[in-house]
Order: C-alpha cells, then sequence, then structure tokens
C-alpha cells in the first residue's frame, strides 16, 4: 500500500501516465495514423463524390470516436479514486505557501 492508499490498479494507472511523453509525441503519433488515413479516404470520397467512400470515412471516424469516449467512461472511476485520494492527502497535509486546494481553486481572481 502507498503512502496514499493507492491500490495496485491506481498505482499502474499513475505510472503508466508519469512514464508517457508530456510533449504528447506518442499520442500526436498514434492519433495521426489512425485519422489520417480517414481524412484522406474522406478528401477522396468528396473529389471523386464517392459516396461508399465518404460513407466508409464517417463510419471509421464515429467508430473511433465512439472508441475514445468508452475509453474515458471505463478510466473515469480510476482516476476520479486517484485524484480524490491525492486531494484527501494533501488537505491532511500542513499548510505550504502556494499551494492551491480544492477550497482555493477559483477564488484566486
Amino acid at each position: 500500500m502507498s503512502k496514499l492508499g493507492l491500490t495496485h490498479a491506481e498505482r499502474r494507472y499513475v505510472a503508466r501516465i508519469a512514464s508517457t511523453d508530456p510533449r504528447g509525441g506518442q499520442r500526436v503519433a498514434f492519433y495521426t495514423a489512425v485519422l489520417a488515413p480517414l481524412f484522406a479516404f474522406a478528401a477522396f470520397g468528396i473529389v471523386r463524390r464517392d459516396v461508399v467512400a465518404l460513407a466508409l470515412a464517417f463510419a471509421g471516424l464515429a467508430t473511433f470516436l465512439i472508441w475514445r469516449i468508452a475509453q474515458e467512461i471505463a478510466s473515469a472511476p480510476l482516476y476520479f479514486s486517484v485524484f480524490s485520494k491525492i486531494e484527501a492527502s494533501e488537505s491532511a497535509a500542513p499548510p505550504e505557501s502556494g499551494r492551491v486546494s480544492s477550497e482555493t481553486v477559483g477564488k484566486e481572481r
């Protein structure tokens, strides 16, 4: 058990997020590899006035969008749990100058 009381799944999730490139290079490459062919197929359908090509490109984009939404919904309980444990730990810690808590978020302006 960690100091925050994270479960094994939560620790694995945090480690995965922490190990990714903060500049997003892998993410951009992934989305480009998935979406570029779909957009190219859509452009081909527009130029050639091919309804089947447009329909396939739209179906591909819709499938990709549904897949991403399903992943977000499946991951949401895990990251809400991690963030609530971090917030609880930070709230219990002695106050530091410059520390932002949920009570001060939005009140700084």
